[in-house]
């Protein structure tokens, strides 16, 4: 009986390394995977569709509450971000052919690595323009985007693009949820603002 069972150790041995390897292998895959996600916001200069309806806009008191950034940016997620250089980004072909067509103007364009998170650990990344009202200087843009990896990957808005208008700055609503697919630019319309959404898994 001994010997039977001394000769099945190194059987045992072999499972237990290839258990702990499958182990391994499975810790790996549920890592969450990370994306690079490219934002362009441009401004529709031209006003053709601005003025064709009145366009809701969102109250005073909200919208101060808003130019905070402490309600959506909490220290965590500014920790599992990580900006992107001008030299990464992928739609600067795209953006110099809206150019010059001398009908948009770019507000804003960023990009930053993220995990991709299920929508229960999601969290909202604030975006902003550098204009701020004190300067005078065109419209701009501020507010969340948000990434969510379930089923199927999805990226959602809560935007307020503040116009430049006569009596001063105006502020509208920009709310969007889209369902993406990973390497394609998508197309978000507005009548005032336009959105480009890039998502990439980084392998």
């Amino acid at each position: 009986m001994f010997t039977k069972f001394s000769r099945s150790l190194p059987v045992l041995s072999a499972m237990s390394w290839l258990i702990a390897g499958l182990l391994l292998s499975n810790i790996a895959v549920a890592a969450d995977p990370d994306y690079d996600i490219e934002i362009v916001i441009l401004e529709d200069t031209s006003g053709r569709y601005s003025k064709t309806e009145n366009w809701p806009i969102i109250p005073e008191e909200v919208a101060t509450e808003n130019k905070n950034p402490a309600h959506s940016r909490s220290a965590e997620s500014e920790k599992r971000i990580k900006l992107l250089p001008n030299e990464s980004f992928k739609l600067n072909d795209e953006i110099k052919r809206i150019e010059e067509s001398n009908e948009y103007k770019v507000l804003l364009h960023t990009a930053w690595r993220q995990p991709g998170l299920d929508k229960p650990v999601a969290f909202p990344v604030h975006i902003a323009t550098n204009d701020q009202p004190e300067s005078k200087v065109g419209s701009y843009i501020e507010g969340d985007i948000t990434l969510v990896l379930s089923r199927y990957l999805h990226v959602s808005g809560d935007l307020t693009f503040y116009r430049n208008e006569k009596d001063g700055y105006v502020p509208y609503p920009v709310k969007f949820d889209r369902r993406m697919r990973s390497r394609e630019t998508h197309y978000i319309d507005h009548p005032m603002i336009s959105v480009l959404v890039l998502t990439t898994p980084v392998r």
